[in-house]
């Protein structure tokens, strides 16, 4: 993961956090600095936006303090075969409640499935270094 593109989620809007580090990077800041929300934005980009209607124990309710449109961002990644943005925005009236996603390689817009067979294991690893 080398970048976090947050459009409209919780407190941020328009904010960006470039990473820097292939190894390890760390969010540290105050309470109510929005590191929980940064992780919470991870989690639903990947997955899937969870709101009210369709609450989980795995994922919390982060809309947008602004109640502004769309909610959502991006996140960037770094692989061996180029770069992968993926993208998910829910607006007001989205029927699928959790968003839409849509997946860029190096800039062009490519199937989903894209992603998930050339990166082999990409979303486990990631998950799993979210929680360790």
């Amino acid at each position: 993961l080398k970048q976090i593109k947050m459009i409209n989620f919780g407190q941020f809007s328009d904010k960006s956090f470039d990473l820097p580090s292939k190894e390890i990077n760390v969010f540290f800041g105050a309470n109510e600095a929005g590191k929980s929300t940064t992780v919470a934005f991870i989690k639903q980009i990947m997955f899937g936006f969870h709101l009210r209607s369709n609450s989980s124990p795995f994922f919390e309710d982060y809309t947008p303090l602004a109640h502004v449109s769309p909610m959502g961002g991006s996140l960037v990644f770094e692989a061996d075969d180029g770069e992968y943005e993926l993208e998910r925005l829910y607006a007001k009236g989205d029927k699928t409640k959790r968003g839409i996603l849509t997946v860029k390689k190096d800039g062009q817009v490519v199937p989903r499935v894209s992603f998930r067979s050339n990166s082999k294991n990409r979303w486990f690893v990631l998950c799993r270094q979210l929680y360790l």
